[in-house]
């Protein structure tokens, strides 16, 4: 709930990104605000939240995060003192490790692995640019027709005019592959992580606030294994046809339901199978199923 509550009366690219999905989850999470609270996020969407933070934003890691090197005393006592922890003579093991995680999401040994290997192959890849002059997770807000548009973008580099996403994943063999000529308002296209759709809402909003179309670019990393890297251009061109292609009349109508206050009844689905598989299933009025589903007789000549 906390995304919802953090975002109210904004309009994000997740949140338009749903509403193209389906109206009637857009309308349950973020109109009416039913409790998904116990919907467990995807491990996937945690291991990208944690390495964004330790890789973009390393200060704010050290408050939200604690990594425990081993159970030495001697180890606690120096990740103490590097945060700035006071330390007493008396301070047993578990007296330190409580002072060193507080309410803090404490990483499995697991997640450490994953940060550091991650963190060891970025700085070591000259495209991603470690230590290039951007601003990380920059926060730009713009108003669309009487609504506020909100993105918090990983890495904004003004001067060059480009967009930086950091994407972790189990495969980055990225192949969005998208045919211009066939673009339509739809989410059914060969970008299966719509990386491309999120990248282009970041550059309208740069748009909207610069007066300028910036670049796109995609640093991909896997979260095990080896720990690859690989990077991926999307020219202000191929962003700017996705907007006015996909984009603006997606928002247009989301405007428009707002405004109207009517987001439509409940969604008929031509596949029982793709209504089985969205996330927010249990809170779907259209999950409600009324008749069996006919299992045709298999003939065997």
């Amino acid at each position: 709930m906390w995304y919802v509550e953090d975002n109210r009366g904004y309009i994000t690219a997740s949140k338009l990104k749903l509403f193209m999905k389906s109206k009637e989850a857009y309308k349950k999470v973020y109109v009416d605000e039913v409790d998904t609270s116990f919907l467990k996020e995807s491990k996937s969407l945690e291991n990208g939240t944690i390495v964004d933070s330790y890789i973009l934003t390393p200060e704010q890691f050290k408050i939200d995060y604690a990594i425990l090197e081993g159970a030495k005393k001697d180890d606690l006592i120096r990740q103490c003192l590097e945060q700035n922890i006071p330390v007493e003579k008396s301070d047993k093991v578990d007296d330190l490790k409580a002072k060193l995680v507080g309410n803090k999401q404490v990483l499995t040994d697991w997640e450490v692995d994953m940060v550091k290997g991650i963190e060891a192959e970025l700085k070591r890849q000259p495209l991603f640019d470690f230590f290039g002059k951007t601003e990380n997770q920059k926060e730009i807000i713009v108003e669309y027709k009487g609504f506020k548009l909100k993105a918090k973008m990983d890495r904004l580099d003004l001067e060059n005019k480009k967009i930086r996403d950091l994407k972790t994943s189990k495969d980055i063999e990225y192949r969005p592959m998208i045919d211009m000529s066939q673009m339509e308002y739809s989410l059914i296209n060969s970008d299966e992580y719509q990386y491309g759709f999120q990248l282009s809402f970041y550059a309208v909003l740069c748009y909207i606030q610069y007066g300028e179309w910036f670049d796109g670019i995609l640093d991909c990393v896997k979260t095990s294994g080896n720990y690859a890297y690989e990077a991926y251009f999307y020219h202000k061109d191929t962003l700017k046809r996705i907007a006015s292609s996909i984009l603006f009349p997606a928002l247009d109508e989301l405007v428009a339901c707002h405004q109207n206050w009517d987001f439509g009844e409940a969604e008929e689905r031509n596949s029982r199978g793709e209504l089985l598989n969205e996330r927010y299933y249990p809170i779907l009025d259209s999950a409600i199923q009324k008749e069996f589903r006919l299992i045709e007789p298999a003939f065997i000549c």
